[in-house]
């Protein structure tokens, strides 16, 4: 739960009674449709891309803070391009690939890598077939393969595929695929293997497939109940893959599929309330899914959001949020709220809101609560429902006798007694071993309590490291010891910190002082340190 300051999204939500709320959130500078956003290490969300006309393909990128509720412009793309992939590497960089734009407004062989710690973008080598509409998949391996699409020359649907090395920046060819296939899907599987499902040949595709990126082949494997394209894939908790919507030709498509790679089976899933295509899916936390948006042709360009349960195979209704949109991103955030941004409806849209889950259904969001259900903090400008100030709760949900922590994220510097120092589990009595060793001048020692605390006498090992050693580092490692400043080495700084102690009894504020276990800081105590000198604590094992 993040406490957020004060900004668009503080509005009066709209209440899907546990199924979240909608937000309002700050707007992008640019309005489009079909971009690509992806959730950077630093929890702020990159887009890029997408097109606001038929003729304009943007090159602008945008980077939105979800602490600050705001958007800020980054470095644009060299290529402006829509129907393009990005893909977050392991070395932290964003490969974006192909699409269609440019100045030729065509499809694009090119790549771009986006280099997050710096915010520039270089260009990366050049795919052997320009192509819009693929997938992108970063394997096992770390490398990236691209799939299918539409393109290369002449313009045809494509079943090639072709491998991204980020240490070298350089492609290979992959094994093709059996079909030939665009707006497909593409899911990692538990066992390492990757899903291509449906999409468009010219009608609507229902075979699918499966690569092995071990020994680079391609098998088939059982075909969809309904063809489809358009569609999502989300692989779920149980290591199925739900597909849900999408076009067909039927119409649009309410149905969904859940595969199971054990069994190489499609079964049947529970339909949404409404047929759409063209949305967005993404897994929350807790193993959900939501789906939002898209297009169908009894309501055109949709509001209607649903979650999906696996439990019970079924889906319920999420509310509605703000604008409708079809061809926008959906970006889980570090805090399990769901960023929305983007898209088109009657025209190209530069709004984003936020799904936020509200646990208790009460129309309070999680992240403006203490606990969900709880009364307590409100943040500054919240104007919510009052629901949160009067709906009852059980301020001691581990039955210790302590109040929970006023806020998920509790503090290892809250030092309040009335405050449970280990909410998350029963500690009777607030037991913590290391409040006494922080008086003792450990160097990790924190206010968790001992159910809660993996290094339970603060000197920075594990206590499961501890049992496998049969010892305290700090108590017979006489180098750690001897960091008395804890700078990593024992240094003239060290022996003059405990020279300032000499012939004075060992309070229990300098336990560690004491080097020799002496009653008192003697020259005993200095020539073990002096024997010690400017060996470093790295050595301790």
């Amino acid at each position: 739960m993040v406490l957020a300051a004060a900004s668009a999204r503080d509005a009066a939500p709209a209440r899907a009674a546990n199924n979240g709320t909608w937000l309002a959130a700050a707007g992008m500078t640019v309005a489009r449709e079909r971009p690509a956003a992806t959730l950077l290490s630093s929890g702020k969300v990159l887009v890029v891309g997408g097109n606001n006309s038929l003729t304009n393909y943007v090159n602008a990128v945008e980077l939105y803070d979800p602490a600050t509720d705001s958007w800020s412009a980054g470095a644009p793309l060299a290529t402006g391009r829509s129907f393009h992939t990005a893909t977050l590497l392991p070395n932290g960089k964003l490969l974006v690939v192909g699409g269609f734009g440019g100045a030729a407004k065509t499809n694009l062989a090119s790549a771009e890598l986006y280099d997050a710690a710096t915010g520039a973008w270089s260009p990366a080598n050049t795919m052997t077939t320009a192509r819009r509409s693929h997938t992108a998949t970063l394997l096992p391996n770390g490398k990236v393969l691209i799939a299918g699409g539409y393109g290369g020359s002449p313009e045809d649907y494509l079943k090639t595929a072709e491998l991204y090395t980020p240490s070298t920046n350089s492609w290979a060819p992959a094994a093709s695929m059996a079909h030939v296939r665009e707006h497909h899907t593409a899911t990692l599987l538990p066992n390492n293997k990757l899903l291509a499902a449906g999409g468009f040949d010219g009608d609507y595709v229902g075979t699918a497939e499966r690569y092995d990126y071990t020994n680079n082949t391609w098998t088939a494997a059982q075909a969809m109940g309904t063809p489809r394209r358009i569609h999502t894939a989300t692989l779920l908790g149980n290591g199925s893959v739900l597909v849900v919507g999408g076009g067909g030709s039927p119409g649009y498509l309410a149905s969904t599929e859940r595969y199971d790679p054990t069994a190489n089976a499609w079964t049947p899933g529970g339909s949404m309330t409404d047929a759409r295509a063209g949305h967005a899916a993404t897994l929350l936390p807790g193993g959900r899914v939501l789906a939002e948006g898209g297009v169908n042709a009894v309501a055109g360009t949709l509001v209607s959001a649903e979650i999906y349960d696996p439990a019970g195979d079924a889906w319920e209704p999420a509310g509605a949020m703000a604008a409708t949109r079809v061809r926008h991103t959906a970006t889980l955030l570090n805090d399990g709220g769901v960023l929305i941004a983007g898209g088109s409806a009657a025209g190209y849209l530069n709004s984003a809101e936020i799904w936020d889950a509200d646990t208790d259904g009460d129309g309070v969001p999680d992240r403006h609560e203490i606990a969900p259900g709880c009364p307590g903090i409100v943040p500054t400008g919240y104007v919510g429902p009052a629901a949160q100030m009067t709906k009852p709760c059980n301020p001691d949900s581990d039955g210790d006798g302590f109040l929970d922590a006023p806020s998920a994220t509790f503090s290892v510097v809250n030092t309040d007694p009335n405050v449970d120092n280990c909410p998350a589990a029963a500690n009777p009595g607030q037991t913590n071993a290391d409040a006494a060793n922080g008086a003792l001048n450990r160097p990790a020692a924190d206010v968790l309590g001992d159910a809660c605390d993996t290094d339970k006498d603060g000197d920075g090992y594990p206590d499961a490291r501890e049992t496998a050693l049969g010892k305290d580092p700090l108590v017979y490692c006489a180098i750690m010891r001897a960091d008395v400043d804890g700078d990593g080495a024992v240094t003239i700084l060290d022996m003059t910190m405990v020279a300032q102690q000499f012939l004075q009894p060992i309070p229990p504020a300098t336990e560690r002082y004491n080097q020799d276990n002496g009653s008192s800081i003697t020259i005993l105590d200095l020539t073990v340190m002096a024997n010690l000198f400017l060996q470093q604590v790295s050595a301790c094992p």
